[in-house]
This record gives structure tokens, C-alpha cells and sequence, in this order.
């Protein structure tokens, strides 16, 4: 009892250190740039959230700055529950990340309304870290990271501050300064554990929201109109790498990413196949191999150059040439795939082909009609494509991105005989239905088409609004012309577009909406020269944009879409081989406290090398040293003066001089400047 009461007494003896008003003022400087940053999540994170924080926290600094009473309990209690109750407002659960981070940042402006001691103030130090953090769950881009590296650097400057009162306050260079050397001592720490960290095959969280950064990508089916608009996306889709440099004229960049089987006259959509799981493959062959870089779309699917005919392992394949991933994409995703254009199937089975020529019972008449006639006109499927292209071209047909709204009811007639102004999806939709109608099979595959080529990184990027969609029909070769360049068996590629829009397939999107429509000939060809070449201004835009292009790309292989498989290959490079997850947790378990003990060493010795007064004693210490009076380490100066005034009695003056001016420096109030330094080897050398 008697201990328990003396420990008690010694609680109240010793009170909490005053939170100085610099520190305090660095604090909010840091929670409003941790929040603001998250001004470019809206709408996920709701702006009523991040505009009550402005007023709670500058409330609370006011009165803690000015020493008045901190809002009454019953005040933040009711502040609490109001901020619970707008945040199951606003999302419907309190689970997931945007109402987690949501929490954060209310939370973070409630606590300042109790901010009484250190512990309050480390508390909302970490609270900042998390909320940084926070934008991880976003997005990983170089521009995040560069903010968080400052703010994190700042927050932790906020700590330093914390530790000088205001009448002895640091320099604002020396709290960075200090503050960016904890941040590089962690480097290692984090470079290790990034590296050996055992990885898993699929994103580290499942969270249910969606970011804006998903919502691009298509959709198992297709109406007119919706590539359309995915297409008016400035957003990059993917990257590609070519490591054999043999990428395809921009003319056969077909990437295709899904294949829709089935029409119900107002719409094509994919239906449900069955697909197969496909383990370990290498993608090593003869053909066009491809390393991509995909954007999240939180969809499964996958691209690739037509035709894949080697997939990545955790995938399934799908018929149709197509594959997805087992998992849907959340984060930025990287593989290898090797394609063939020769490739595809020598026969068709029968449920594929009944699946190519299914056409729904109230299809227009007028489309079954007009098939039918090509059919009887034609001797082979080169007749009717020639028949369908002579009727998109002699029929006032018009590629437009703003084609204005079909008939809900029948959007194919509406386009064929009515409108006749549509994107890729109304020609392709249409032309398929039209192949059926003709005893054609055929199927719609929508994907990319094109690309933009940056010669700094070597790489294809592919943008949303290289969005497309296409026909393939399958061709018998009994019914092909014999002098056809075309494959004469399986699937033949067919865009509609490209015969009303070349511009669109040659050159991309944007050159077919600059190029003035009404133009042919020699004036269209000068036209599409003079929009490529561009002038100095544009050229020099885009040299800039492909250097930082290049950048942000090496960001993404190399650190974001780091996952179980580039780890594996980066361990096998070491001549690691295959290295189970245990064993990966055990050398980080032996890593980390070996680089510990090198970095505390370095830095003891640089303690004591760093400062020239102590270097300069030090070498005092050495002469007497040789001179035979060793230093003991627990030894003081004062105590080392001592015994060596006796060892020495004729130099008792320079020792005693020595130590006075080095203890008076060292401990006492004498500021170091360079005359005393001066003055202090000039003592040492007389010894």
C-alpha cells in the first residue's frame, strides 16, 4: 500500500508538459493539408464531411490558443453522434474505405475539441498519418507520393516542434532538415520489406465502393451509344510493351477484350459461357509477344492483340479467343501475353455456330429482308461483305461520337434505314445482325483499336477513347473467292467502320474528328499530313508529355503492379529460385535487425565525429593517450583533467586550459564559434 500511494503521489508530482503554441499551430497546419488532399476524392468522400472539419478545428484552436474552457462533454458527445449518423447517411454502413476514411478525417477534428495533453496531441499525430495514408487506397500515382512524402516529413516535424517550448523554439530548416533525415533512415526499412514481403495472387483489400477510377471499362454488353461515351475518356486503358520491336502497323492494333455471342434486337451482350482455368503457361513461342499494363476497371476481363493464343496463369479462358482474370481488377495489373494472327479455330463446333446465327423473333423485317437479298445475289461470303460494304459507303453513312438517341424499340433499323449517323458499336451491331440475317455467323468483339506510340519508353498506350468494337465472321473455305488474300477458314475480322471512317482504323480517333468532313482525294490526304505533322507548340507539348508519360510507366511496372509473380522473378534473378512465403518472413525476421544495428552504429559514430568541439577533445584525449594516460570510458573530463594534472604536473596549465574552455563550451553558456575552436586547437597543439 505504502508503494501503491507513493507511486500515486509521484503521478500527481509530476504533471503533463505544456503543448507550446508553436507546436499547436504546426498541428493544424498539418491536419488541413492531411484532409484538403482528399478534395480530389470527392464525391467518395462527402463534402459536408470535409467542410465541417473547417470550422470544428479552427473552433477549438481559437480557445485552446487563447487558454478559455474546451467545448463542454454534452457539446462533443452530440458532435460524435451527429457525425455517425451522417456518415451511415451518406454511404448506408459504417464499413468500407471511404466511411473509414470519412471517420478519420471527423475524428481528427472532434479530438481537437479534447486537447489537453501530449497524449492528445501524438494521438491526432497518428490520426494524420492514417488519413495520408489513406490516399494509398485511391490511388498510386507519382503525384500521391510525392505528397505524402512531404506531408509525412511535415507531420513528423510537428513532433519536433512538440519537444521545444516557445521561448527556445527550433529553426524551421533545422525541424525539416531533422525530420527529412528519420524519413531516409526509414528508406531501407521500407525497400526491404517491400521487396521480401510475401505477396499475395490478388489485391490486398476487397473493398466494396467503387472509385471513379473503376468506372472505365466496358460492360458485358453493348448498346448503341455506350462505347460512345467511354470513348469521349481521356483516361489511359493500358500500356504495351513490344520486347521483340515488332509492334503492327497502327492499322491491325486490335486488342480485343470481349466477344458478345447473343442479341436480343436492342442490344449485344456476352451471355454465359463456360470457361476453363488455365495453369502455369509460358508465354515464350513464335508470335508477337506483349507485356501490358492495365488500369483497375473492376471488371475480370483482360486485353490482348488479336489473336492470344498464350495466357497468363490465373486466368480462365473463354471461347472466342479471350481471357480473364480470376479476380476482379481493383489495382493496376501487369502480364505477358503472345499472340498470333493466323491463330483461331479450324472448325466450328455447333453450339458456337448456333450461338452465331441466333436472331431474336422481333428483329426488324426489314433487316432479315435486306440480308436475305445479299444472300441470293452472292456466290461466295466475299460477295456479301462486298454487297455490305457497297451499301454503308453509297448510303450516306456518317461515323459521329454524337449520333443522337436510336429508337429504343429498334436501334439497329433505326440506324440501317433511318439515322444512318453513328460510333463504331451502331455499325458493328448492325452489320453483325445483318450477317446473320445472310446465313453469315458472325459475332461482335469489342476491345482497342489503335494507339498512341511514345518513343522515350518504347511502349503503346492505349487510351479509353481508343475504345472499339468490331465484326468476325466465320468463313468456310468452299465459300471463300480462291484468289482471297483473306484467311480463307475460321474467323475474318470485319469493321464496318473502316469503310465509312479510314482516318478512325489508320490514324486514331482524334484524326478522324479533325479531319474537316466533305474532304476527298488529294485535299483529305493533305489534310490528315498537315493535322499529323502539327505545329512547334504541339510538338514540343508532346515531347514533354512523353518524358513524363515515361515516367509515370516505369512507376507503374516497376513498383505498383509488384506482385507474387515479378517477385518471384526478382528472387530467381538473385539465384534464389522458388522461395515460400515462411521463408520470406523469416529473412525479413533476420534482415531487419542486422540493418538496425548498422544504421544505430553509423549514426553513433557520426554522433561523435559530427560535432568538431568533441572531435577536438577527442584528439586531446589521443595525445594523452600516446603520451600513456588512457581515457576510461565512464570517465568525465573534469575527473580525466585530474588524473592527468598528476601524470603530469609540467603541463597541468595547457590541460587544465583544455578542459576549462572545452567544459565551458560543452556545458555551460559560452556559444562555440570558430575563434573559440580556433583558440581551443591552438591549446591542444601546445601539448
Amino acid at each position: 500500500m505504502k508503494f501503491l500511494k507513493l507511486k500515486f503521489q509521484r503521478k500527481r508530482l509530476t504533471p503533463d508538459l505544456p503543448i507550446p503554441n508553436g507546436a499547436l499551430t504546426w498541428l493544424m497546419f498539418c491536419l488541413f493539408i492531411s484532409i484538403g488532399w482528399h478534395l480530389w476524392h470527392i464525391p467518395e468522400i462527402p463534402l459536408w464531411a470535409l467542410v465541417a472539419v473547417v470550422p470544428m478545428s479552427i473552433f477549438s484552436y481559437r480557445r485552446i490558443i487563447k487558454e478559455k474552457p474546451l467545448p463542454s462533454p454534452a457539446l462533443r458527445i452530440g458532435l460524435t453522434i451527429a457525425a455517425v449518423v451522417g456518415i451511415i447517411l451518406s454511404f448506408g454502413s459504417p464499413l468500407g474505405r471511404d466511411p473509414g476514411i470519412t471517420t478519420l478525417i471527423l475524428l481528427s477534428s472532434l479530438k481537437l475539441m479534447e486537447l489537453k495533453t501530449r497524449r492528445d496531441f501524438m494521438f491526432i499525430v497518428f490520426m494524420c498519418y492514417f488519413i495520408i495514408f489513406g490516399n494509398f487506397l485511391y490511388d498510386q500515382s507519382l503525384l500521391d507520393l510525392t505528397f505524402m512524402i512531404v506531408a509525412v516529413i511535415l507531420v513528423t516535424a510537428a513532433v519536433l516542434r512538440l519537444n521545444h517550448p516557445d521561448n527556445e523554439p527550433a529553426k524551421l530548416s533545422f525541424l525539416l532538415k531533422f525530420s527529412f533525415r528519420l524519413f531516409l533512415l526509414a528508406l531501407p526499412l521500407t525497400v526491404i520489406l517491400f521487396l521480401l514481403f510475401p505477396r499475395t495472387y490478388g489485391p490486398f483489400w476487397n473493398l466494396p465502393q467503387e472509385s471513379r477510377a473503376y468506372q472505365a471499362g466496358f460492360r458485358s454488353y453493348i448498346r448503341p451509344g455506350e462505347v460512345a461515351e467511354l470513348a469521349k475518356s481521356t483516361g489511359t486503358a493500358f500500356k504495351v510493351e513490344f520486347p521483340d520491336n515488332n509492334m503492327p502497323a497502327q492499322k491491325d492494333l486490335y486488342f480485343r477484350g470481349l466477344v458478345l455471342w447473343f442479341t436480343d434486337g436492342k442490344l449485344w451482350y456476352q451471355g454465359w459461357v463456360s470457361g476453363r482455368f488455365i495453369r502455369s503457361r509460358s508465354v515464350v513461342g513464335e508470335g508477337i509477344l506483349q507485356y501490358i499494363t492495365l488500369r483497375p476497371h473492376n471488371k475480370r476481363w483482360l486485353f490482348a492483340l488479336d489473336r492470344p493464343v498464350r495466357f497468363p496463369r490465373w486466368t480462365r479462358a473463354y471461347p472466342g479467343n479471350i481471357f480473364q482474370s480470376l479476380w476482379d481488377l481493383k489495382t493496376p495489373i501487369r502480364y505477358g501475353v503472345l499472340s498470333r494472327a493466323d491463330a483461331g479455330l479450324s472448325f466450328l463446333p455447333k453450339v458456337h455456330r448456333k450461338w452465331a446465327l441466333g436472331l431474336p423473333e422481333n428483329l426488324n423485317s426489314r433487316i432479315v429482308e435486306l440480308g436475305r437479298q445479299w444472300r441470293r445475289g452472292a456466290a461466295n461470303i466475299d460477295d456479301i461483305l462486298r454487297q455490305a460494304e457497297n451499301y454503308y459507303k453509297e448510303n450516306g453513312f456518317v461515323y459521329t461520337l454524337n449520333p443522337g438517341r436510336m429508337d429504343r424499340q429498334d436501334p439497329f433499323g433505326d440506324f440501317l434505314f433511318n439515322k444512318r449517323q453513328g460510333f463504331c458499336e451502331h455499325f458493328a451491331a448492325s452489320f453483325a445482325v445483318l450477317m446473320r440475317a445472310a446465313g453469315v455467323p458472325a459475332r461482335v468483339v469489342i476491345g482497342y483499336q489503335g494507339g498512341e506510340y511514345n518513343p522515350m519508353g518504347k511502349y503503346l498506350e492505349v487510351r479509353q477513347s481508343e475504345a472499339h468494337a468490331w465484326v468476325e465472321v466465320w468463313v468456310k473455305e468452299e465459300e471463300a473467292e480462291l484468289d482471297s488474300t483473306e484467311r480463307t477458314t475460321g474467323w475474318r475480322r470485319v469493321d464496318p467502320t473502316a469503310w465509312v471512317s479510314r482516318e478512325r482504323i489508320e490514324y486514331g480517333l482524334e484524326m478522324s474528328q479533325n479531319i474537316q468532313t466533305g474532304l476527298t482525294g488529294a485535299d483529305r490526304d493533305q489534310a490528315i499530313q498537315e493535322a499529323l505533322k502539327g505545329n512547334i507548340f504541339k510538338r514540343t507539348w508532346k515531347f514533354l508529355k512523353n518524358h513524363w508519360e515515361n515516367i509515370k510507366y516505369k512507376w507503374d511496372v516497376w513498383i505498383i503492379t509488384y506482385d507474387i509473380f515479378q517477385q518471384r522473378n526478382f528472387l530467381s534473378s538473385l539465384g534464389l529460385g522458388r522461395v515460400d512465403r515462411l521463408s520470406l518472413l523469416l529473412a525479413i525476421l533476420i534482415l531487419i535487425p542486422v540493418l538496425l544495428f548498422i544504421i544505430s552504429f553509423i549514426l553513433k559514430r557520426k554522433a561523435f565525429s559530427s560535432d568538431p568541439l568533441v572531435r577536438l577533445y577527442l584528439r586531446f584525449c589521443s595525445k594523452l593517450e600516446r603520451l600513456g594516460l588512457q581515457r576510461l570510458r565512464w570517465e568525465g573530463p573534469v575527473h580525466f583533467e585530474h588524473r592527468a594534472v598528476e601524470k603530469f604536473p609540467g603541463k597541468a596549465a595547457i590541460i587544465q586550459q583544455v578542459t576549462d574552455l572545452f567544459v565551458h563550451l560543452r556545458y555551460g553558456r559560452l556559444e562555440v564559434t570558430k575563434e573559440r575552436l580556433k583558440q581551443l586547437k591552438r591549446h591542444i597543439r601546445k601539448l
